[in-house]
């Protein structure tokens, strides 16, 4: 893991700094509905508010520590906070974007997107690491995830436009995540879900990627719309986790005491 990290941040220095493309504001969909311009992209923004908010009301009404917990100590949940308010935050800021596509509303969508994805990165090191890890690289991480989206917006006005360190913010939990998945050991069942999480969140880049082509098959709908339903179903697939998953080492003693049960 400390090799990916290294890795990662060797690339940073060498990859010269790279603007914002204008054309990435010039999406296929232009169409309106009652008003709303892009308005496919637009409303299919929802969902991050209909997870999120969900995602919230559990953890700050249901979710407790305990046997049947989510979480084995209470300073686990305060990441996965982070995370549902950040994706309920991300509607709202994704939504004003697409409303008025330019670097100036991008600002608005990208700030919230660092702080779900830094939570939940915080998240598995608490998880998989250790719980004061995770609860004490929350901050850090977050500010660290603002941080870039406020240098790459800085730099913008200032003609200089550098988007490595938002880059590095992005893409960089989504190698270690991975890692810390399979270097350290489960400490919760459900933990398949955080790959099919995984596997979700890659399938919206694969349709971001491929906006233009997608909307070209029958324009029905573009690939920035697909994006935006593949990653609440992610978090949602998060959610669903927590909702079910118990922790490892309350199981075990039921589980010896059936077989034992069973023997007699």
């Amino acid at each position: 893991m400390i090799i990916l990290g290294v890795v990662a941040l060797a690339v940073l220095a060498v990859v010269p700094p790279f603007p914002q493309d204008p054309k990435y504001h010039a999406f296929p969909d232009q169409r309106s509905f009652v008003e709303i311009p892009f308005a496919l992209n637009v409303l299919s923004n929802i969902p991050f508010l209909l997870v999120g908010a969900m995602g919230l009301w559990f953890l700050l009404h249901w979710a407790d520590t305990g046997p049947c917990s989510p979480f084995l100590e209470s300073q686990e949940r305060w990441p996965f906070v982070g995370f549902f308010a950040g994706l309920f935050l991300t509607g709202l800021g994704s939504a004003y974007y697409h409303w008025v596509p330019s670097n100036a509303t991008l600002l608005w969508d990208r700030l919230p997107i660092t702080i779900l994805i830094m939570s939940l990165f915080a998240g598995v090191i608490g998880e998989r690491v250790s719980p004061k890890a995770g609860s004490v690289s929350l901050f850090p991480l977050v500010t660290l995830g603002i941080g870039s989206v406020v240098y790459w917006y800085w730099s913008e006005l200032h003609g200089v436009g550098d988007l490595r360190f938002y880059a590095f913010v992005q893409f960089g939990p989504f190698l270690l995540i991975p890692a810390m998945l399979v270097l350290f050991p489960d400490r919760y069942t459900r933990a398949g879900d955080f790959w099919a999480a995984l596997g979700l969140y890659l399938l919206a880049k694969v349709f971001e990627y491929f906006d233009a082509e997608v909307f070209a098959l029958g324009r029905l709908v573009s690939g920035h719309m697909l994006k935006h339903l593949a990653a609440a179903v992610s978090a949602y697939w998060i959610l669903r986790m927590l909702k079910a998953r118990r922790p490892i080492e309350t199981l075990i003693p039921r589980l010896q005491s059936q077989t034992s049960t069973r023997g007699d």
